[in-house]
């Protein structure tokens, strides 16, 4: 009937807007010497953790090789409720305009 029967799971693994740090692609363009920190992937997880992510992960690589970049990703199940429908309104405009924000 067209409905979903169950929970549905957003996720990712990094996000080059806010969510990887790696001076020699996402961050080339970050000229105020931040950009050869990881603190955008680290703070990124750490903000969608507290506006509602189920899990987040940090990682290393991404597509560029070990050691050249910082990833933050998560996890967030989406069950139908109120709840849920404030946690993703929450963490999502978190988990994007944060990485706007710095640039």
């Amino acid at each position: 009937e067209g409905r979903l029967s169950g929970p549905v799971v957003l996720s990712r693994d990094h996000h080059d807007v806010s969510g990887t740090d790696s001076p020699y692609r996402e961050t080339t363009n970050v000229r105020d010497g931040s950009k050869f920190c990881a603190d955008m992937a680290i703070q990124n997880v750490i903000g969608d953790s507290f506006r509602g992510a189920t899990w987040v992960a940090i990682h290393n690589g991404g597509g560029t090789g070990w050691g050249e970049a910082i990833n933050g990703g998560f996890g967030m199940v989406l069950d139908g409720s109120l709840d849920a429908d404030r946690r993703a309104e929450s963490m999502l405009k978190w988990d994007v305009l944060n990485g706007v924000t710095r640039r």
